[in-house]
């Protein structure tokens, strides 16, 4: 069943299924709800012609201009995140509420296109939204220099002890900086 093969094959190749997984999924489309695999065709067919990266921050978009980029309620703060994906991720939390820039690569085509971003919207701070490390923080160092002149607070995201897990299971570079970044209440 060669269809059905290439099939398997094309859903394995998604981030994170398994060869076990794509036949289940395969099998189920094909013979236990041919609606949906009809649903899925349309919607991949829609997405591939439709869906673009923003022109002025890179975040996904339907448009040349994202959500973000057209809105006139969001605060003055861009949080740079390393790929489009953290976009969904961080907007789920429902606790920020600025615009976005994707800032993948510290080049000077970025570092202009985030300039023109913090001029267009007059932003006062960037967030960096990246895996907590020592590179992070030279890239914060890095960025308030370059950015001097703007007179932009440049802040990253805190890291520390995640809800649930006990202190003894926290690695040590995440402990010291939870200490060391405590806050009162």
């Amino acid at each position: 069943m060669k269809h059905f093969d290439n099939l398997c094959k094309s859903i394995g190749k998604i981030q994170g299924i398994g060869k076990k997984t794509s036949l289940k999924m395969a099998y189920y489309l094909c013979y236990e709800n041919k609606n949906l695999l009809v649903e899925l065709m349309h919607s991949l067919e829609n997405a591939s012609k439709n869906i673009q990266e923003c022109s002025v921050c890179g975040c996904l978009s339907e448009n040349e201009l994202c959500d973000f980029c057209v809105s006139d309620s969001l605060s003055d703060s861009i949080c740079l995140v390393e790929n489009p994906k953290d976009v969904f991720f961080i907007n789920e939390c429902k606790v920020y509420d600025g615009r976005f820039f994707v800032f993948s690569k510290v080049n000077e085509f970025y570092l202009k296109k985030l300039e023109k971003m913090i001029c267009k919207f007059n932003a006062k701070e960037l967030i960096l939204a990246y895996t907590p490390s020592v590179s992070t923080d030279a890239l914060c160092f890095y960025l308030e220099d370059y950015y001097k002149n703007l007179n932009i607070k440049v802040s990253k995201i805190a890291q520390g002890v995640p809800n649930g897990i006990k202190i003894s299971d926290i690695d040590i570079s995440s402990l010291s900086s939870a200490i060391l970044n405590r806050v009162s209440f």
